[in-house]
Order: C-alpha cells, then sequence, then structure tokens
C-alpha cells in the first residue's frame, strides 16, 4: 500500500490554482497506454461509483497508464518542465527501434496517492524497457519511483488518510490480464485538471505509426 497512514490529503479544491506551475502553457505532454480492454473499463467505473463520496466529480479523462512525463510542448524550450516537437519525434524513434510486440499487463490493488485513488497495475520489465528508451531523449519531469496504475479521479476534499485507508484494506481486485497493441502520446490542458487527453501520435507494437494530430 502506497497511500501512508495517518497524513493529510490533498483534495481537488486545495490544489486547483495551478498558474504558477503552467505558466500560461497549454499542452502538457505524457505518454500513456489507452485502456480499450472492455472488462478492464467496467472495472474502473465500478471502483470510481464505489468511491464517488470522497472522488471530485467531472473526471472526464480516459482510462490510461502512464508511461512517462515530458512536460509541456512548446516552440522554444525556456522552462526545465518544456519539451519540443523533435524531442518527441526523437523518443517514437526510439520506442519503434525496440521492436515491440504486444504485450500483457494485470490489474493489481487498489490504492492511492496523496491526491488521488488509483488502480495498481503489476509492474513488468517492458514497462520500464519503455520507460528507459524514453529517457534517453529527455529526462522525465519530477522523475520518482515508478508505480504503473489507472487513475480512479482526485479525492474531492483533504482527507485524513486514516479516514480513506479502512475503505481500500478490505477490497480484493480481481486480477484481470489486459493486452497493450498501442503506446500513445498526448497531451492535457492544465487548465482543465480533469479533462481529457488528446492524443498526438500512435505506436502500433506491429509496429505501424499513426499520426493523429501535429
Amino acid at each position: 500500500m502506497l497511500l501512508p497512514a495517518d497524513t493529510q490529503l490533498v483534495g481537488l479544491d486545495v490544489c486547483a490554482d495551478y498558474q504558477a506551475w503552467h505558466k500560461g502553457r497549454r499542452r502538457y505532454v505524457v505518454w500513456y497506454i489507452e485502456i480499450d480492454d472492455k472488462l478492464v473499463s467496467q472495472c474502473c467505473q465500478e471502483y470510481q461509483r464505489l468511491f464517488d463520496d470522497i472522488l471530485t466529480p467531472g473526471y472526464h479523462r480516459q482510462w490510461h497508464i502512464t508511461l512517462f512525463v515530458n512536460g509541456f510542448l512548446v516552440d522554444e524550450p525556456y522552462y526545465d518542465d518544456d519539451c519540443t516537437a523533435s524531442q518527441i519525434d526523437a523518443q517514437i524513434q526510439a520506442v519503434q527501434a525496440l521492436n515491440l510486440s504486444p504485450f500483457g499487463l494485470t490489474l493489481d490493488r487498489i490504492d492511492g496517492f496523496l491526491n488521488s485513488l488509483f488502480i495498481a497495475i503489476h509492474p513488468t520489465d517492458t514497462l520500464l524497457k519503455i520507460r528507459q528508451a524514453l529517457s534517453v531523449i529527455k529526462p522525465e519531469i519530477a522523475p520518482s519511483d515508478y508505480h504503473p496504475h489507472i487513475t480512479l479521479g482526485f479525492y474531492r476534499s483533504s482527507f485524513s488518510s486514516g479516514d480513506v485507508l479502512p475503505l481500500l484494506t478490505p477490497l480484493q481486485t480481481r486480477d484481470i490480464d489486459f493486452r497493450v497493441k498501442t503506446l500513445t502520446v498526448g497531451y492535457y490542458d492544465p487548465n482543465q485538471l480533469q479533462g481529457q487527453l488528446t492524443a498526438l501520435y500512435r505506436i502500433s507494437l506491429s509496429p505501424t505509426l499513426e499520426n493523429d494530430s501535429c
């Protein structure tokens, strides 16, 4: 369990003002795995409803697993958390060079960070290999220990973890296996903290590149 005991959690009502963070920039780029497995999506929806009392309503972001955080997409980098289109292009080439085949992942336990609840994913060497290839091109923004997961939503208020942990402990998630056939790089608007992800590129693990937008 990652959620620490006896800790004040961070509600979305507290962390909603990110003006100092995004500095007017509008596209925050991440690499991610889109969840298109019907059973996994149903499981996420069920758990999101189960925790409706503690999660902020209006979470519209697609179910996904974040692979790597690039930062803000800009024409000319200025801040440490900026990234460029040329860096993304180089990352795409690096991932394609891995010649990955579709691979499997498995749902794990329900857990939480200080600001959100999630379903953990069993870590695999393939995920670490992808992250390593991406980081060679550009260091990850605010890197920390990587815990693959599917976010269920952000806390609606600054609860105590002592109030949330008893809700998580008795739950038993189903060990649902699913296949990953595509990797995506895209962005969200930091002004919309629960807004949707917009895909920039999708890489088929065949591999064939699909370009959605520039």
